[in-house]
Protein backbone atom coordinates (compact mmCIF):
# COMPACT_ATOMS: atom_id res chain seq x y z
CA UNK A 1 0.00 0.00 0.00
CA UNK A 2 2.93 2.67 1.06
CA UNK A 3 4.90 1.50 -2.19
CA UNK A 4 1.39 2.70 -4.18
CA UNK A 5 1.05 5.67 -2.49
CA UNK A 6 4.34 6.57 -3.26
CA UNK A 7 3.94 5.82 -6.79
CA UNK A 8 0.87 8.20 -6.95
CA UNK A 9 2.93 11.04 -5.66
CA UNK A 10 5.97 10.70 -8.30
CA UNK A 11 2.74 10.70 -10.76
CA UNK A 12 1.33 13.64 -9.28
CA UNK A 13 4.95 15.61 -9.02
CA UNK A 14 5.85 14.72 -12.62
CA UNK A 15 2.54 15.91 -13.53
CA UNK A 16 3.06 19.41 -11.97
CA UNK A 17 6.75 19.63 -13.27
CA UNK A 18 5.10 18.99 -16.71
CA UNK A 19 2.70 21.29 -16.67
CA UNK A 20 5.15 23.95 -15.05
CA UNK A 21 7.44 23.27 -17.96
CA UNK A 22 4.52 23.71 -20.35
CA UNK A 23 3.56 27.32 -18.77
CA UNK A 24 6.74 28.37 -18.93
CA UNK A 25 7.44 27.82 -22.48
CA UNK A 26 4.07 28.79 -23.71
CA UNK A 27 4.50 32.14 -21.53
CA UNK A 28 1.01 31.43 -19.30
CA UNK A 29 2.62 31.78 -16.11
CA UNK A 30 0.07 33.70 -13.96
CA UNK A 31 -2.59 31.83 -12.65
CA UNK A 32 -5.67 34.11 -11.95
CA UNK A 33 -7.45 33.00 -9.39
CA UNK A 34 -9.64 36.47 -9.11
CA UNK A 35 -9.90 37.59 -12.31
CA UNK A 36 -12.28 36.30 -15.04
CA UNK A 37 -11.01 36.26 -18.44
CA UNK A 38 -13.57 33.76 -20.22
CA UNK A 39 -17.51 34.54 -21.93
CA UNK A 40 -20.27 34.51 -20.37
CA UNK A 41 -22.86 34.44 -22.78
CA UNK A 42 -21.93 32.97 -25.60
CA UNK A 43 -25.60 31.57 -26.45
CA UNK A 44 -26.83 35.46 -26.35
CA UNK A 45 -24.08 36.34 -28.53
CA UNK A 46 -25.31 34.30 -31.10
CA UNK A 47 -28.34 36.36 -30.90
CA UNK A 48 -26.77 39.61 -30.94
CA UNK A 49 -25.22 38.90 -33.90
CA UNK A 50 -28.32 37.37 -35.61
CA UNK A 51 -30.36 40.95 -34.67
CA UNK A 52 -27.13 42.97 -35.46
CA UNK A 53 -26.24 42.29 -39.38
CA UNK A 54 -23.94 45.34 -39.92
CA UNK A 55 -21.90 43.75 -36.99
CA UNK A 56 -22.44 40.01 -38.13
CA UNK A 57 -21.00 40.21 -41.97
CA UNK A 58 -17.79 42.45 -40.45
CA UNK A 59 -17.32 40.29 -37.05
CA UNK A 60 -13.73 38.89 -36.71
CA UNK A 61 -14.02 35.76 -33.81
CA UNK A 62 -10.12 35.03 -34.17
CA UNK A 63 -9.30 38.22 -33.51
CA UNK A 64 -12.01 39.18 -31.21
CA UNK A 65 -11.36 37.82 -27.47
CA UNK A 66 -13.10 37.98 -23.74
CA UNK A 67 -13.15 41.24 -21.67
CA UNK A 68 -11.90 40.79 -18.37
CA UNK A 69 -12.51 41.18 -14.90
CA UNK A 70 -16.82 40.68 -15.66
CA UNK A 71 -17.37 38.37 -13.55
CA UNK A 72 -14.14 38.88 -11.05
CA UNK A 73 -11.19 41.16 -10.70
CA UNK A 74 -8.97 40.58 -8.29
CA UNK A 75 -7.67 43.35 -5.95
CA UNK A 76 -5.05 44.39 -3.66
CA UNK A 77 -8.45 44.61 -1.05
CA UNK A 78 -10.63 41.82 -1.99
CA UNK A 79 -12.63 40.19 -5.14
CA UNK A 80 -14.92 42.69 -7.00
CA UNK A 81 -18.32 41.30 -9.08
CA UNK A 82 -19.05 44.77 -10.16
CA UNK A 83 -16.58 46.33 -12.50
CA UNK A 84 -17.63 47.83 -16.03
CA UNK A 85 -15.66 48.22 -18.90
CA UNK A 86 -15.63 51.65 -20.42
CA UNK A 87 -11.97 52.86 -22.16
CA UNK A 88 -9.97 50.63 -24.38
CA UNK A 89 -6.44 51.65 -26.20
CA UNK A 90 -3.31 49.47 -27.35
CA UNK A 91 0.13 50.94 -25.98
CA UNK A 92 2.86 49.12 -27.37
CA UNK A 93 2.40 45.14 -26.61
CA UNK A 94 -0.15 45.69 -24.86
CA UNK A 95 -3.89 46.03 -24.79
CA UNK A 96 -5.43 48.37 -22.30
CA UNK A 97 -9.22 48.10 -21.02
CA UNK A 98 -10.15 50.47 -17.96
CA UNK A 99 -13.49 49.81 -15.66
CA UNK A 100 -15.24 51.12 -12.87
CA UNK A 101 -16.30 49.51 -9.62
CA UNK A 102 -20.36 49.91 -10.01
CA UNK A 103 -21.23 47.53 -6.66
CA UNK A 104 -21.80 50.72 -3.98
CA UNK A 105 -24.86 48.71 -2.68
CA UNK A 106 -22.34 46.11 -1.53
CA UNK A 107 -19.66 48.18 -0.21
CA UNK A 108 -20.16 51.62 1.72
CA UNK A 109 -17.12 52.73 -1.23
CA UNK A 110 -16.07 51.49 -4.41
CA UNK A 111 -13.03 49.48 -5.30
CA UNK A 112 -10.37 51.86 -7.00
CA UNK A 113 -10.47 51.34 -10.59
CA UNK A 114 -8.38 49.35 -12.79
CA UNK A 115 -6.77 49.07 -15.80
CA UNK A 116 -6.43 45.63 -17.88
CA UNK A 117 -3.25 44.60 -19.37
CA UNK A 118 -3.63 41.90 -21.76
CA UNK A 119 -0.80 40.75 -24.39
CA UNK A 120 -0.88 42.53 -28.13
CA UNK A 121 1.36 40.18 -29.79
CA UNK A 122 0.68 39.28 -32.98
CA UNK A 123 -0.26 36.01 -34.03
CA UNK A 124 -0.62 34.83 -30.46
CA UNK A 125 -4.18 34.77 -28.23
CA UNK A 126 -4.95 37.96 -26.12
CA UNK A 127 -4.02 36.76 -22.57
CA UNK A 128 -4.43 38.88 -18.87
CA UNK A 129 -1.13 39.86 -17.86
CA UNK A 130 -1.84 42.06 -14.64
CA UNK A 131 -4.71 44.33 -13.47
CA UNK A 132 -3.20 47.83 -13.11
CA UNK A 133 -4.99 49.56 -9.97
CA UNK A 134 -5.70 53.21 -10.54
CA UNK A 135 -5.34 55.87 -7.34
CA UNK A 136 -9.01 56.38 -7.63
CA UNK A 137 -12.30 55.73 -8.15
CA UNK A 138 -12.70 57.36 -11.10
CA UNK A 139 -15.57 56.59 -14.12
CA UNK A 140 -12.33 56.04 -16.21
CA UNK A 141 -14.84 56.44 -19.40
CA UNK A 142 -11.85 57.07 -21.90
CA UNK A 143 -8.31 55.93 -22.38
CA UNK A 144 -5.38 56.68 -25.16
CA UNK A 145 -1.69 56.69 -25.86
CA UNK A 146 0.45 59.05 -26.89
CA UNK A 147 3.84 56.81 -27.24
CA UNK A 148 5.34 58.26 -23.82
CA UNK A 149 1.71 58.24 -21.48
CA UNK A 150 -1.98 56.38 -20.93
CA UNK A 151 -4.36 59.16 -21.07
CA UNK A 152 -7.33 58.60 -18.49
CA UNK A 153 -10.33 60.19 -18.62
CA UNK A 154 -11.62 62.11 -16.02
CA UNK A 155 -15.38 63.17 -16.71
CA UNK A 156 -16.51 65.55 -14.64
CA UNK A 157 -13.21 66.72 -13.20
CA UNK A 158 -12.61 68.49 -16.21
CA UNK A 159 -9.30 66.64 -16.55
CA UNK A 160 -7.31 63.60 -17.97
CA UNK A 161 -4.76 62.01 -15.98
CA UNK A 162 -1.27 60.64 -17.51
CA UNK A 163 0.71 57.62 -16.77
CA UNK A 164 3.79 57.10 -17.63
CA UNK A 165 4.35 53.73 -20.50
CA UNK A 166 7.24 52.34 -17.83
CA UNK A 167 4.72 51.87 -15.19
CA UNK A 168 2.81 50.02 -17.38
CA UNK A 169 5.83 47.59 -18.32
CA UNK A 170 6.61 47.85 -14.87
CA UNK A 171 3.69 46.33 -13.65
CA UNK A 172 3.54 43.67 -16.26
CA UNK A 173 6.99 42.92 -14.91
CA UNK A 174 5.90 42.70 -11.43
CA UNK A 175 4.78 39.13 -11.64
CA UNK A 176 1.71 40.40 -9.53
CA UNK A 177 -1.85 39.82 -10.71
CA UNK A 178 -2.67 42.85 -9.43
CA UNK A 179 -0.18 46.00 -9.19
CA UNK A 180 -1.22 49.44 -7.38
CA UNK A 181 -0.32 52.61 -8.66
CA UNK A 182 -0.42 54.87 -5.60
CA UNK A 183 -0.42 58.05 -7.56
CA UNK A 184 -0.99 59.20 -11.48
CA UNK A 185 2.00 60.74 -13.29
CA UNK A 186 0.18 63.84 -13.98
CA UNK A 187 -3.57 65.19 -14.05
CA UNK A 188 -3.60 67.98 -16.63
CA UNK A 189 -6.96 70.54 -16.87
CA UNK A 190 -8.36 70.44 -19.98
CA UNK A 191 -11.40 72.67 -19.34
CA UNK A 192 -14.10 70.15 -20.47
CA UNK A 193 -15.68 67.32 -19.28
CA UNK A 194 -13.45 64.40 -20.56
CA UNK A 195 -15.76 61.38 -21.57
CA UNK A 196 -13.57 59.63 -23.91
CA UNK A 197 -10.28 59.93 -25.58
CA UNK A 198 -8.14 58.91 -29.23
CA UNK A 199 -4.90 59.93 -29.93
CA UNK A 200 -4.31 60.13 -34.06
CA UNK A 201 -2.20 62.61 -35.54
CA UNK A 202 0.34 63.57 -33.00
CA UNK A 203 -2.98 65.12 -30.97
CA UNK A 204 -5.09 63.83 -27.76
CA UNK A 205 -8.51 64.18 -28.94
CA UNK A 206 -11.05 64.40 -26.11
CA UNK A 207 -15.02 64.02 -26.92
CA UNK A 208 -17.28 65.46 -24.27
CA UNK A 209 -20.57 62.72 -24.46
CA UNK A 210 -24.16 64.50 -24.16
CA UNK A 211 -27.25 62.47 -22.62
CA UNK A 212 -29.83 64.33 -24.48
CA UNK A 213 -30.58 64.41 -28.10
CA UNK A 214 -27.80 67.33 -28.85
CA UNK A 215 -24.48 67.60 -30.80
CA UNK A 216 -21.79 66.48 -28.74
CA UNK A 217 -18.45 67.86 -28.17
CA UNK A 218 -14.57 66.64 -30.06
CA UNK A 219 -11.80 68.71 -29.58
CA UNK A 220 -7.88 68.18 -30.47
CA UNK A 221 -5.54 69.11 -28.15
CA UNK A 222 -1.66 69.43 -28.24
CA UNK A 223 0.60 67.81 -25.44
CA UNK A 224 3.62 70.24 -24.02
CA UNK A 225 5.40 71.55 -21.52
CA UNK A 226 5.22 74.50 -19.69
CA UNK A 227 8.66 76.19 -18.25
CA UNK A 228 8.86 73.98 -14.95
CA UNK A 229 8.51 70.79 -17.09
CA UNK A 230 4.61 69.98 -16.59
CA UNK A 231 2.32 68.72 -18.98
CA UNK A 232 -0.26 71.11 -20.94
CA UNK A 233 -3.19 70.23 -22.76
CA UNK A 234 -3.70 73.06 -25.51
CA UNK A 235 -6.84 73.03 -27.24
CA UNK A 236 -6.18 73.32 -31.24
CA UNK A 237 -9.33 72.74 -32.70
CA UNK A 238 -12.92 71.71 -32.36
CA UNK A 239 -15.90 70.21 -34.08
CA UNK A 240 -19.34 68.85 -33.37
CA UNK A 241 -20.13 65.14 -33.08
CA UNK A 242 -23.22 63.11 -32.83
CA UNK A 243 -25.35 63.47 -29.61
CA UNK A 244 -24.65 60.44 -26.97
CA UNK A 245 -21.20 59.49 -28.29
CA UNK A 246 -18.74 57.74 -26.14
CA UNK A 247 -15.65 56.61 -27.97
CA UNK A 248 -13.89 57.47 -31.25
CA UNK A 249 -11.88 55.79 -33.77
CA UNK A 250 -9.22 57.53 -35.89
CA UNK A 251 -7.72 54.73 -38.89
CA UNK A 252 -5.92 55.07 -41.94
CA UNK A 253 -6.86 53.56 -44.83
CA UNK A 254 -4.93 53.48 -47.88
CA UNK A 255 -3.65 57.11 -46.71
CA UNK A 256 -6.94 58.50 -46.32
CA UNK A 257 -7.72 59.44 -43.05
CA UNK A 258 -10.94 58.11 -41.76
CA UNK A 259 -13.09 58.43 -37.76
CA UNK A 260 -15.59 56.50 -36.39
CA UNK A 261 -17.98 58.37 -33.83
CA UNK A 262 -19.34 55.61 -31.38
CA UNK A 263 -22.96 56.56 -30.33
CA UNK A 264 -25.16 54.80 -27.38
CA UNK A 265 -27.97 55.93 -25.55
CA UNK A 266 -29.81 52.98 -24.11
CA UNK A 267 -29.50 49.17 -22.47
CA UNK A 268 -32.30 48.39 -24.91
CA UNK A 269 -32.02 50.28 -27.97
CA UNK A 270 -29.41 49.43 -30.59
CA UNK A 271 -25.99 51.94 -30.87
CA UNK A 272 -24.74 53.37 -34.17
CA UNK A 273 -21.41 53.62 -35.10
CA UNK A 274 -20.97 57.19 -37.58
CA UNK A 275 -18.11 56.86 -40.17
CA UNK A 276 -16.29 59.95 -41.98
CA UNK A 277 -13.52 60.51 -43.70
CA UNK A 278 -11.16 63.67 -43.46
CA UNK A 279 -10.55 65.92 -46.02
CA UNK A 280 -7.49 69.01 -45.90
CA UNK A 281 -9.22 72.41 -46.44
CA UNK A 282 -6.34 75.01 -46.33
CA UNK A 283 -5.06 73.91 -42.74
CA UNK A 284 -8.25 72.70 -41.51
CA UNK A 285 -9.72 69.12 -41.48
CA UNK A 286 -13.06 68.81 -42.41
CA UNK A 287 -15.19 65.65 -41.99
CA UNK A 288 -17.12 64.22 -44.31
CA UNK A 289 -19.99 61.95 -43.05
CA UNK A 290 -20.42 58.54 -44.61
CA UNK A 291 -23.54 57.19 -42.87
CA UNK A 292 -23.43 54.61 -40.23
CA UNK A 293 -23.35 51.07 -39.16
CA UNK A 294 -25.88 49.15 -36.83
CA UNK A 295 -24.17 47.93 -33.64
CA UNK A 296 -25.36 46.43 -30.25
CA UNK A 297 -26.78 48.10 -27.37
CA UNK A 298 -24.05 49.78 -24.98
CA UNK A 299 -21.05 50.31 -26.88
CA UNK A 300 -17.93 52.31 -25.06
CA UNK A 301 -14.46 52.97 -27.07
CA UNK A 302 -12.56 51.16 -29.61
CA UNK A 303 -9.36 51.44 -31.04
CA UNK A 304 -7.61 50.32 -34.48
CA UNK A 305 -4.71 48.71 -35.27
CA UNK A 306 -3.98 49.25 -38.58
CA UNK A 307 -6.27 46.20 -39.96
CA UNK A 308 -8.85 45.51 -37.66
CA UNK A 309 -11.13 47.76 -35.37
CA UNK A 310 -11.47 46.66 -31.88
CA UNK A 311 -15.24 47.55 -30.32
CA UNK A 312 -15.34 47.20 -26.28
CA UNK A 313 -19.25 47.11 -24.81
CA UNK A 314 -20.19 47.49 -21.06
CA UNK A 315 -23.25 45.48 -21.64
CA UNK A 316 -22.11 42.01 -19.87
CA UNK A 317 -20.92 44.00 -16.78
CA UNK A 318 -22.84 42.11 -13.81
CA UNK A 319 -24.69 45.51 -12.88
CA UNK A 320 -26.48 45.44 -16.68
CA UNK A 321 -26.65 42.16 -17.21
CA UNK A 322 -27.60 40.47 -14.48
CA UNK A 323 -30.34 42.43 -12.68
CA UNK A 324 -33.80 40.83 -14.11
CA UNK A 325 -35.87 44.06 -14.41
CA UNK A 326 -33.52 46.50 -16.14
CA UNK A 327 -31.30 44.21 -18.34
CA UNK A 328 -29.26 44.16 -21.30
CA UNK A 329 -31.33 41.34 -23.03
CA UNK A 330 -28.59 41.36 -25.69
CA UNK A 331 -25.19 41.94 -23.89
CA UNK A 332 -21.64 41.44 -25.55
CA UNK A 333 -18.63 39.69 -23.60
CA UNK A 334 -16.06 40.14 -25.91
CA UNK A 335 -14.19 42.99 -27.68
CA UNK A 336 -15.36 42.55 -30.64
CA UNK A 337 -12.38 42.76 -34.09
CA UNK A 338 -14.36 43.92 -37.27
CA UNK A 339 -12.02 44.13 -40.71
CA UNK A 340 -10.91 47.83 -41.08
CA UNK A 341 -11.75 48.00 -44.81
CA UNK A 342 -15.13 46.59 -43.99
CA UNK A 343 -16.20 49.39 -41.79
CA UNK A 344 -15.05 51.91 -43.75
CA UNK A 345 -16.73 50.18 -47.24
CA UNK A 346 -16.35 53.49 -49.07
CA UNK A 347 -12.91 53.81 -49.76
Amino acid sequence: MKKKLNNYKKAFLTGMMLALSWLLLTGETRVFRGTSMDYRYNAEFVMVLNNYLDLKKMYNDEYSFPIPGLANTSLNEGICTQMVPQGICSAGNYILISAYDNGTEERELPYPSVIYILSNIEGRKRTLLTVLELPDSTHAGGLAFDGTYVWVAKGKTKTCSAIAFDIIERAVNSGKICYAVEEYTETVDCGIRASFLAFAQGYLWIGTSTAKAVDGNLRRFSIETDIEGKLQLIQTAQMKIPAHANGITFSEVDNRLCMAVNCSWSRYLGSKVHLYEAKQKGNSLIFEKHGYQAFPPMLEEAFSDGEHVYFLFESAATCYSKIFYHKCVLPVDRVCAVNERDLFDWI
